[in-house]
């Protein structure tokens, strides 16, 4: 492992135990995929074998759409994931402090991650101009703040990594 340890992050977000998890899925990804590769060529050899053309075509059309049926739905997030855990124990932070003008219960997807906004004003109370939207991982459980709680912030990008109500 390179770069920083993300839970040396004051109020860290993110922990060691969420990077452990996500390689360990993406470990049994590899082994299904491994598995279902075999699958797939044996099927092929076997239609080949056979010389039934209309066997060999609708085992790759079944085999292929499942195979990007779970790409899409379930091998993809967890990419994306890594990628992002990835990015920010490499990437650089930066801090910032303010109340909390606003936190969306709403889900978005933000590069592949479903995340929810939070609004923090950094400046004058209600200046608009001094506010900033960051973004909270909708993996983990919601920080329990309210408009106007003091909050300190380490971000990378827009992504929360370390987050504290500071009064």
């Amino acid at each position: 492992m390179s770069g920083m340890d993300l839970a040396a992050i004051p109020g860290a977000v993110y922990s060691r135990q969420d990077e452990a998890g996500i390689a360990s899925q993406m470990k049994s990804w590899w082994i299904f995929i491994g598995v279902y590769g075999a699958l797939f060529a044996a099927a092929v050899v076997c239609s080949l074998l056979a010389r039934t053309q209309w066997m060999t075509m609708a085992v790759t059309i079944l085999l292929g759409g499942v195979l990007i049926f779970m790409w899409g739905l379930k091998i993809a997030p967890v990419v994306g994931y890594k990628r992002h855990l990835r990015e920010i124990r490499e990437g650089l932070c930066r801090t910032a402090a303010g109340s909390v003008t606003r936190f969306d219960g709403d889900v978005t997807f933000r590069e592949g991650i479903e995340c929810r906004a939070m609004i923090i004003n950094i400046g004058e109370t209600g200046d608009p101009k001094d506010e900033r939207l960051f973004y909270w991982d909708a993996a983990k459980p919601a920080p329990g703040v309210k408009p106007g709680d003091k909050v300190e912030i380490t971000a990378h990008g827009n992504d929360i990594i370390g987050f504290a109500v500071s009064g």
